[in-house]
């Protein structure tokens, strides 16, 4: 179980922003808005200074 743990939190760090926010994009399409605003804030801690787009913005 932690090695699936380390997996996933290394699979973050090497997905680049722009790919992390069409993941974000598509689980807000599938209704998973709780999921998409969980990825985001997480995102937003990993790049604060990465601008948003308009249709991920607060």
């Amino acid at each position: 179980m932690e090695r699936e743990a380390a997996s996933g939190i290394a699979a973050q760090k090497a997905r680049a922003p722009e790919a992390w926010l069409e993941d974000i994009r598509r689980l807000k399409a599938q209704g998973r808005a709780e999921d998409a605003a969980k990825e985001l804030a997480e995102f937003r801690k990993r790049y604060p200074d990465f601008e948003l787009p308009a249709d991920l913005a607060p």
